[in-house]
């Protein structure tokens, strides 16, 4: 068949995909001898002939008797790509034809990467994919939302009401709605500002502007400021959504209400999906018809924050929610509502609040509970450090972008042991004397700076509600769990298992948790996410989110803290699903698995996902082998994931990520994929190196040696973290002298602290 009747059967797709329903004036064919690229596409149809055993001629590819033919650009075989997004493409196949048009080089990598796919799958070369065309048409109240125009309120001369004039935060919303809605229909939405909008009725505005859709922030707040708000109906990042006859409204707390609402609609109507760094995702569809809807959220937590990379930056936090912030100076300003504020020296903060010469027994640890000069030398820190941050270059506001100042225990044992700090804790526990003096910080910090709140942690021995001491109603607490993560905060199994070495576990934590809800308002919990020990082997507990997070918000904590770090392995995973479940805890178990096998989607691809999902089962089921407790920020790999799993089913793992590798949807999804291997490998040539290489054949052993070259090439291609914050600490050569978990991690003397390996 001639390439002239399949470019017309493009043409046709493209026409549609955006939106024309019908051409009443016939379109002249594509000339098949019109430029076919308008870039060098020749290293896509190498690759694509490499992976086949064919034979490539710059954008052609002959396959067989069959010939597939690559064009990307603009404007290209005759066919405008407009209807195509950026990573989008179309295959078209037609007797000994196939014609891949592609918009950029991103979809032309994905495209080949798919025909590659299903030709191995199917044995066949004719293949029809239409992936990432723009949305054909949105309907909204009934009418094209190409139609609508976004409008903010202006306030009219002499009213000085809040909710008169746009915040910078619902700038941001409105522009962030007409970029997306133009990347999903190709035609971004205008914005206008209308002087007394949040005075007038939806007739008025259609009226006067045509169909719109109406930002507005809640009337009854005073001001941006948390603190000046009324306490009445929506919070400050409550919004409602309607949608009815041509006016869609959506109406915000006082800073993030609108831009949170502006997501949500993408993402619940549109189809949007906002999964981390560089993540953001569409689901294709024809068309769309959104109508009478009148919706109203309030997020499961006030506080939630973490560190994980693949959120914390600017370009993603705000789209997941995450508002509590600690070293992230835009996420403290008015153009993303401020979220909860910096918590100052978030943490561990003794060590930068008490003065030198006042640290008690114990210079440089822990200072001296019980005098009185340290006391005031650390709140006279404590508002030195709040009124340099009030002045330039910082001009932070209370009530806007800072809420929180630590007073918290250093990140050790050494304790003072003076004869007053040892008398207190006889008499009542270390938790009454350290309470004792975080609240004596918090009655002055209330006094002179009204609003902030003075955050501390219960940790190590002060995990306990302290006997004698009710806390001020500005003092906030991080509970850090430092039980059990081999079972979630609540299901009690860990009454089932000896006390480990660590003597972690969760019944006496829940205990804690329990109290500390019933006397403080301000309560979030500290999770210790991620594995502390080794970032080549996580912590299998993906599955444990759900309850520890839905339980946290049954008994009513104010937040939750992640404790996350690098990107590679499952981190990835576990940041999109805290920020999901953080934000609506209001979801079942089997919401929960589908929101993990959605983003394993697509993240991975559909043709990879079904591995990958796998494995995470095999992953869990490795750390269910255990028969124990394990904690994650003391045990070493083989006491939280079993050896001998892994003996038995490294080969099974392996076979599963070849075919993930092979199957991905690009090239950037095969670096991902062998980036999350890295772990398996780590984990499965540690378990079988007494078997495979110590004493294993001459066969086995050239196996091993080889596997192990691999990844060890494959750690330095990917400069990826081994300890916890070092990226420099990978084997310089293959020697295989001691075992690999020894060779890899110099503070290692054993491969498990429990005997379990």
């Amino acid at each position: 068949m001639k390439k002239t009747k399949i470019l017309s059967l493009l043409l046709v797709a493209v026409l549609l995909a955006g939106g024309c329903t019908s051409v009443n004036t016939p379109e002249p064919l594509p000339d098949e001898n019109a430029i076919s690229s308008s870039v060098d596409v020749s290293s896509y149809t190498k690759w694509l002939a490499d992976r086949l055993n064919a034979k490539a001629d710059g954008n052609e590819v002959t396959l067989d008797d069959h010939t597939v033919t690559l064009a990307v650009g603009d404007n290209v075989m005759g066919v405008d790509t407009a209807g195509i997004r950026n990573e989008g493409y179309i295959i078209r196949s037609e007797n000994d034809s196939t014609v891949i048009v592609a918009k950029t080089e991103t979809g032309a990598d994905k495209a080949v990467h798919k025909f590659a796919n299903e030709y191995e799958k199917t044995g066949s070369a004719s293949v029809n994919v239409f992936e990432g065309l723009k949305i054909g048409r949105i309907l909204l109240g009934g009418t094209d939302i190409k139609n609508y125009k976004i409008l903010l309120p202006k306030a009219p001369e002499g009213d000085d009401s809040f909710a008169a004039s746009a915040t910078p935060a619902m700038d941001t919303a409105a522009n962030e709605l007409s970029k997306y809605i133009g990347f999903s229909v190709g035609h971004a939405l205008p914005v206008e500002y209308v002087v007394g909008l949040h005075t007038m009725t939806d007739d008025e505005i259609k009226a006067q502007y045509g169909n719109a859709i109406v930002l507005l922030s809640d009337p009854t707040a005073k001001s941006a400021s948390r603190l000046d708000s009324e306490t009445g109906e929506m919070g400050t990042e409550d919004h409602r959504l309607t949608v009815s006859d041509g006016i869609m409204r959506i109406v915000g707390g006082n800073q993030r209400g609108c831009l949170y609402g502006v997501y949500d609609f993408l993402e619940n109507h549109v189809g949007w999906r906002f999964l981390g760094k560089d993540m953001d995702y569409i689901y294709d569809a024809t068309e769309l018809d959104i109508n009478d809807i009148d919706e109203y959220f309030s997020p499961s937590f006030e506080y939630r924050g973490s560190d994980f990379s693949s959120v914390m930056n600017e370009e993603t936090f705000v789209k997941v929610k995450y508002n509590s912030f600690n070293s992230f100076p835009y996420a403290q300003s008015a153009k993303y509502g401020y979220g909860f504020g910096s918590t100052l020296y978030h943490g561990h903060s003794f060590y930068g609040l008490v003065p030198q010469g006042m640290t008690g027994s114990h210079p440089q640890e822990q200072p001296c509970l019980s005098d009185k000069e340290v006391l005031a030398g650390v709140i006279g820190n404590m508002c030195k450090l709040l009124e340099e941050r009030m002045g330039p270059p910082w001009n932070a506001k209370i009530g806007y972008d800072h809420l929180q100042i630590a007073c918290s225990m250093n990140d050790n044992f050494n304790y003072c042991k003076c004869p007053d700090c040892m008398s207190e804790m006889r008499r009542t526990s270390f938790s009454n004397l350290y309470f004792n003096f975080v609240n004596e910080a918090a009655k002055v910090i209330g006094e002179k700076f009204p609003g902030v709140l003075v955050n501390t942690v219960a940790y190590q021995y002060a995990r306990t509600v302290p006997e004698e001491v009710v806390l001020e109603p500005n003092v906030s607490v991080y509970y850090c769990a430092q039980g059990c993560n081999q079972h979630s905060l609540c299901d009690g199994l860990c009454a089932n298992y000896p006390i480990t070495s660590f003597k972690g576990e969760n019944v006496s934590e829940k205990k804690n948790l329990d109290a500390w809800a019933k006397v403080c308002d301000n309560v979030y919990l500290w999770h210790y996410t991620t594995s502390f020990i080794s970032a080549l082997s996580p912590c299998p507990n993906v599955y444990e989110l759900y309850d520890d997070i839905t339980y946290c918000a049954s008994i009513g904590l104010m937040g939750f803290y992640s404790d996350g770090d690098h990107d590679h392995n499952f981190e990835n995973l576990k940041a999109y699903l805290i920020h999901k479940l953080t934000y609506n805890a209001n979801v079942t178990r089997e919401e929960f698995f589908a929101m993990i096998d959605e983003y394993i989607t697509i993240v991975y691809g559909e043709d990879s996902a079904p591995y990958i999902r796998e494995y995470l089962d095999m992953h869990q089921q490795s750390g269910e082998a255990i028969d124990g407790c394990f904690t994650n920020n003391y045990h070493y790999p083989f006491d939280m994931m079993d050896k001998d799993y892994f003996i038995e089913n490294y080969d099974t793992m392996k076979e599963l990520f070849e075919n993930a590798l092979r199957f991905a949807k690009d090239t950037k999804t095969e670096h991902n994929i062998e980036k999350l291997r890295l772990h398996v490998d780590f984990m499965g040539l540690s378990a079988t190196y007494e078997r495979d290489y110590v004493n294993g054949s001459e066969e086995s052993r050239k196996m091993y040696e080889d596997a192990y070259k691999k990844f060890v090439d494959t750690t330095q291609k990917y400069q990826c973290e081994i300890e916890i914050g070092q990226a420099d600490t990978w084997p310089t050569g293959y020697e295989l002298d001691c075992h690999p978990m020894l060779k890899f991690f110099s503070g290692f003397t054993t491969i498990s602290k429990e005997n379990r390996a």
